[in-house]
């Protein structure tokens, strides 16, 4: 009954942890445009590799954390130094190519707050986060904010007729692949009035900048090599991946070129919302996890309800006998346990000889020269007139039944 009893809990346990119930979907909460293009205004007019991988990389905000904590401690690592180690770290790539830019990710670790706002926007409104970028981009070149230098390209295409409510698709690409120049500027000036009055555009000034030094400038240029492989696919509003330069960065060996988010380089940092949660499948790895410990705990439990019946089967076709065997050796184990404690107490109640005499050499014998000890001469003096009275009336016995017979002297008589 108890067997059945758990293996019907068992089950049960095991269809409710596989077979959850099934929850009345949830209504994402979105950000509005306003609220988008304030995150993505400070930084819409940087290349597009480095903006690439800027989103990427929000998306880890953990990681941008100790990705500038590492780079803060490690100054003077350059180069191939550098990328020999990186490979030691468990950061994502995306996180890894922007320690070749320490201004920008010391950025992002000290605005952590908009940092982790424009992940979890990217990450639920990828292409709206795009559509933004391309509508302040014409901002600022209508206003002559945007063109090419010797730092950067603007290149402009006109949006297809099939499409006229999109704006002209603005890329801006590094003059040399191998070198950036991080542009600088204030939002608040550089898109003219801004719209959102309610939703002021994020303060984004690498360390040092002034904002009153002019509307567009560079910082100092950094080389970064094959470390930037993001870029847009504008057309589709995605990001893809260059793999030759991934992999040379990274020395992998990928083959897609679309940009995967990875959940287990998130950490704790919650999702925005269900429907991100569930899209990129943190509750799928919770519960595939707690179903495999449960099928554990329960192939577990079966192995032990399965020794238990065949121990019980096993024990029920035994012969009264066998198992009266069985019980006597228990029977008898206790019963010596019990003897031996009574044996301290005997003990214990039982002095030693030559502890009541130590005087006497007393060793029980009864041999020449062993001398007794006192209290066995006292009780044989007090059986001793017994027996005298005794061997004295045998004696008068012994004279009244013959008169020729002397008299008895201890023990023998002899004749007159």
């Amino acid at each position: 009954m108890n067997s059945t009893l758990k293996s019907i809990l068992t089950w049960t346990l095991a269809l409710i942890l596989i077979f959850p119930a099934f929850a009345q979907p949830e209504k994402q909460t979105l950000y509005s445009k306003a609220e988008i293009e304030q995150l993505v205004a400070p930084i819409a007019l940087y290349p597009d590799s480095l903006l690439s991988q800027i989103l990427m990389a929000s998306t880890y905000p953990l990681e941008i954390v100790s990705a500038a904590r590492w780079v803060k401690e490690n100054p003077k690592l350059k180069g191939a130094e550098l990328e020999a180690a990186l490979k030691q770290q468990k950061w994502d790539e995306s996180v890894k190519s922007l320690t070749t830019v320490p201004d920008v990710l010391k950025t992002m670790s000290d605005k952590l707050e908009m940092t982790q706002k424009l992940g979890d926007a990217f990450l639920a409104q990828q292409q709206d986060v795009l559509e933004a970028i391309q509508r302040l981009r014409n901002m600022a070149q209508e206003k002559g904010h945007l063109k090419s230098s010797k730092e950067q390209v603007v290149n402009v295409t006109q949006a297809p007729a099939a499409t006229p409510s999109k704006p002209s698709v603005i890329t801006i690409e590094q003059t040399d692949p191998n070198v950036v120049y991080v542009p600088v500027y204030d939002p608040n000036v550089v898109y003219g009035e801004w719209p959102y009055p309610e939703y002021p555009p994020y303060d984004y000034y690498p360390y040092g900048y002034s904002p009153a030094a002019a509307l567009l400038t560079f910082a100092t240029a950094a080389i970064v090599g094959n470390a930037l492989w993001g870029h847009f696919d504008w057309g589709n509003r995605y990001v893809n991946i260059d793999v030759n330069r991934y992999n040379k960065f990274n020395g992998a060996n990928i083959n897609g070129d679309r940009w995967q988010h990875h959940p287990e380089h998130r950490g704790n940092v919650p999702y925005r919302d269900k429907v991100t949660q569930h899209k990129y499948g943190r509750d799928q790895i919770q519960n595939t996890q707690s179903r495999e410990a449960f099928r554990d705990r329960a192939e577990q439990g079966r192995q032990q309800l399965s020794q238990e019946r065949a121990q019980s089967l096993k024990q029920a076709k035994k012969s009264p006998q066998q198992q009266l065997a069985n019980k006597k050796p228990s029977h008898a184990k206790s019963k010596a346990k019990a003897q031996q404690a009574r044996k301290p107490s005997q003990q214990a109640r039982k002095p030693s000889q030559q502890a009541r005499h130590p005087s006497r050499n007393y060793n029980g014998g009864r041999g020449a020269g062993q001398h007794r000890p006192p209290h066995h001469n006292q009780a044989r003096k007090q059986h001793t007139p017994q027996r005298a009275t005794h061997r004295g009336s045998q004696q008068r016995s012994m004279h009244r039944g013959s008169s020729n017979r002397g008299s008895f002297h201890g023990g023998g008589g002899r004749r007159r």
